[in-house]
């Protein structure tokens, strides 16, 4: 699947599977991410800021550039995932 450069704004996509899907350059921003499977995905460039991420797959998703301010990310599972922000390990390691 591709969603390059789509606009999902606020999405509910709670327990997708989007396992290898191409969202490159997209805005996720504020979306409902919960349970959602993007193993193996490319998100490279992809705007996540305040999604929610509680129980989401990212395991080998290509994440660079991808951008997860203020995003809550619940027991979202970022294994084997490739360039992963450097702010996002902030979220899911806070001190």
């Amino acid at each position: 699947a591709r969603f390059d450069q789509a606009f999902m704004f606020r999405a509910v996509l709670i327990g997708s599977r989007l396992t290898g899907a191409s969202i490159r350059r997209a805005t996720l921003t504020g979306a409902a991410l919960e349970g959602t499977d993007f193993s193996g995905a490319d998100l490279s460039g992809s705007l996540l800021n305040g999604a929610h991420l509680d129980g989401a797959l990212f395991r080998g998703a290509q994440l660079k550039d991808a951008r997860f301010v203020n995003a809550v990310p619940g027991g979202a599972d970022f294994s084997g995932a490739l360039e992963m922000p450097e702010h996002l390990g902030a979220l899911l390691h806070p001190d």
